[in-house]
């Protein structure tokens, strides 16, 4: 009998234990996920107010575009009220029409802490559309476009450079500098 009581004691102990545990990491969870919202918030003014881009002018300002979100939406709080964790700033040459668009996003809920190179790819009608392959079409898009994605610090930068065909320069080197003036800022705001 006394082993029953001894047993049972451990196994009720070790319970709230675990639940301590996992009542404290959550709340760790919820502190971090409230900082990286608020550093989130941070680097969007700051780079609103004090980041440019040579001979390019951000014209979104203030508004906003967001498309269609699934119903399920993970961000959308207990009260189904969508938490803006995403903008998009827009910047655009008023000479040459190339135009970056620059989508911010924060998800508390996969942040791993790390920075990362996500992804990069370009297109241009010239190298998708050779006369000597089998796919070449007259009708092809005369634009070429540039992206890539990183996160540093939580945020996940996406940036996207549109251009007219045969731009200078192209919309592959508008990215590339636009993407080491924006790591450049980052760093120096760190």
């Amino acid at each position: 009998m006394k082993k029953t009581h001894l047993s049972a004691i451990l196994v009720l102990g070790v319970c709230c234990i675990l639940v301590l545990v996992l009542g404290v990491v959550k709340s760790q969870n919820d502190s971090n996920t409230e900082t990286l919202t608020e550093h989130y918030y941070e680097k969007i003014k700051e780079i609103r107010e004090e980041f440019s881009f040579e001979g390019f002018a951000e014209v979104m300002q203030d508004r906003t575009n967001i498309m269609a979100l699934p119903m399920e939406y993970p961000q959308i709080n207990e009260n189904g009220i969508f938490l803006d964790l995403q903008k998009l700033l827009v910047y655009k040459n008023d000479v040459t029409g190339t135009t970056v668009f620059l989508q911010i996003t924060c998800d508390p809920m996969v942040y791993t802490g790390e920075n990362q190179w996500l992804s990069s790819m370009s297109y241009s009608a010239e190298m998708f559309n050779l006369l000597n392959i089998e796919s070449y079409d007259t009708n092809t898009p005369k634009v070429e476009i540039a992206s890539n994605s990183f996160s540093y610090c939580g945020i996940v930068f996406s940036t996207l450079v549109f251009s007219n065909e045969n731009s200078e320069p192209s919309a592959a080197a508008v990215l590339l500098d636009f993407s080491n003036k924006l790591i450049t800022f980052l760093v120096e705001k760190q």
